[in-house]
């Protein structure tokens, strides 16, 4: 019992320290462009990738407790390995240029396997991740790809602080971390666990290899190869406008937090949206039946009556347009409840660009 109490505490404190570093990177972008001191570009680029990390922590916990009850589908399709594998090095880019590091690739353009496109991208960017993390200022990460039998192999190797053999089976258990020499510990210990889990759940195996302390390491996937496909599916993480987005779309948000209210008309605004808003409700109702929108968001808490009594309400009076929750909670049984409610789609805050482009390729474009 003192064991446990113990390891709770310590993932509390560290889970403590990992959102405060972002949330104080996102304090003083805010603080900075108030001053109008600096070019505020690169204030959003902070700001920016402050966001995405903590996005990043909360998607790999859920994922962690989604995977240990069973809860994870995985959307397979056919994929190319080299167009997800070079879209998480775009991502991760700047955090190599940031630390001098030298990046080079060997990645072979035509491999083929079935894979759901978010996951296979979430298993390239945890070991990336970990790759630029533990290799030191101007170091070297070493990225190939390649066809073997059957398989399709994908290493990702570092000259970084390396690995004891007693740790090579431990690093990918939940929460474990190996500790830097006169380094606090950072990030939960979640990534590699994830990795190996989504890898395993699609049919194939990671290796770890380290000669040591100081001498590096390397993780090769390893994941069943089909034939060349006639067409491939693209890539979870693209956003591509087609001439589509140019057309004008009505929408109703019904949203009770203003600053959610303002950033969210901003962004749909900049996709060629009339925007139309309420923060309850009774006034919602009306004014979806009123607009008769492409597509409505609608949060579930409210302060007068839940998104979910809106849902049946609306469908209840024969309403048949797009409706979409909005929702702090992403866990099955708040998707559930979405569905039972009547809405057509649930979406977890918080939601960006990106997402909102995703969503009208599904709801709105495509028609």
């Amino acid at each position: 019992m003192e064991s446990t109490d113990k390891q709770k505490n310590e993932f509390l404190a560290i889970l403590g320290h990992e959102l405060r570093n972002p949330l104080a990177s996102l304090k003083a972008g805010v603080e900075l462009l108030d001053m109008d001191m600096y070019p505020p570009e690169k204030v959003i680029q902070i700001m920016e990738r402050s966001v995405s990390s903590i996005a990043h922590l909360l998607d790999d916990l859920l994922d962690l407790s989604r995977i240990s009850r069973n809860k994870i589908n995985l959307k397979l399709n056919t994929l190319n390995v080299y167009n997800h594998l070079n879209n998480c090095l775009i991502i991760i880019s700047h955090q190599i240029n940031e630390k001098n590091q030298t990046l080079t690739t060997d990645i072979e353009k035509d491999l083929y396997i079935k894979a759901d496109a978010v996951r296979l991208e979430q298993i390239f960017f945890n070991i990336l991740t970990n790759a630029n993390k533990y290799t030191p200022e101007g170091g070297r990460i070493e990225v190939s790809s390649w066809a073997e039998g059957d398989h399709i192999h994908i290493k990702i190797q570092d000259n970084g602080i390396g690995i004891s053999k007693d740790q090579q089976e431990a690093i990918f258990e939940d929460f474990y971390q190996i500790e830097q020499q006169n380094k606090a510990a950072s990030g939960l210990g979640i990534g590699l666990a994830l990795v190996k889990q989504l890898v395993t759940m699609h049919y194939g195996q990671v290796q770890v290899h380290s000669d040591g302390p100081g001498k590096g390491s390397s993780f090769e996937v390893i994941l069943p190869a089909i034939a060349q496909p006639q067409q491939e599916h693209k890539s979870s993480m693209s956003v591509h406008l087609s001439e589509d987005a140019k057309k004008d779309v009505t929408i109703v948000l019904i949203e009770d937090n203003e600053d959610i209210t303002i950033a969210m008309t901003m962004i749909l605004e900049h996709l060629n949206c009339e925007v139309f808003t309420a923060f309850n409700g009774s006034q919602g109702i009306p004014l979806i039946q009123e607009k008769k929108p492409d597509l409505a968001f609608v949060d579930i808490g409210l302060p007068d009556i839940s998104g979910y009594e809106i849902a049946k309400q609306l469908r209840s009076k024969s309403y048949n347009g797009t409706l979409l929750a909005l929702s702090g909670y992403s866990h099955d049984s708040a998707r559930k409840q979405s569905e039972e409610s009547g809405f057509d789609e649930h979406v977890a805050k918080p939601i960006g660009k990106e997402d909102l482009v995703d969503i009208f390729k599904k709801h709105i474009w495509q028609k």
